[in-house]
C-alpha cells in the first residue's frame, strides 16, 4: 500500500462499530426508561448529572462513541485487524451493562450484580 492510500475497513470491524453505536443507543434509552420508572438510578456520577439534560447526555454519550470508533479505526489502519480487539472489548462490556439494565427493569438484578464489575463501586 502506498503512502496516502487508505485501506477499507473489514466487515468484522464495521459490524463491531455498528454494534457499538446500537448498544450505546439501547443503553441510553433503557437508562432513561429505568430512571423514569424510578426502578433504578444511574451509578455513574458523571452520567447521572447529564441525565437531567437529555440533549447534553446524547451529545456526550455519542461523542464518546465517536472517539472509540475513531481510535479503533486509527489502530486498524496502522496494523490491519488490530482495531477489532478494542471494539470487541467495549462491545462486550457495554453488552454486559445492557443485560444488567434489562434485568433491573425486570426486577431480576440480584444475582447478576455479583458479576458486573462496576456495580458495587462507591460512586
Amino acid at each position: 500500500m502506498t503512502k496516502g492510500t487508505k485501506r477499507a475497513l473489514g466487515p468484522v470491524l464495521t459490524l463491531l462499530m455498528a454494534t457499538w453505536v446500537l448498544l450505546n443507543l439501547f443503553d441510553l434509552l433503557v437508562t432513561y426508561w429505568a430512571v423514569g420508572l424510578e426502578r433504578w438510578y444511574e451509578t455513574n456520577p458523571f452520567m447521572a448529572s447529564l441525565l437531567r439534560s437529555p440533549p447534553l447526555a446524547v451529545v456526550v454519550k455519542f461523542t464518546v462513541v465517536w472517539i472509540v470508533i475513531w481510535a479503533a479505526e486509527r489502530i486498524d489502519r496502522r496494523t490491519p485487524y488490530s482495531g477489532i480487539w478494542p471494539m470487541l472489548g467495549v462491545n462486550a462490556y457495554l453488552g454486559w451493562a445492557c443485560v444488567h439494565n434489562v434485568l433491573i427493569l425486570l426486577g431480576r438484578d440480584s444475582a447478576f450484580l455479583r458479576y458486573y464489575p462496576l456495580a458495587g463501586l462507591p460512586w
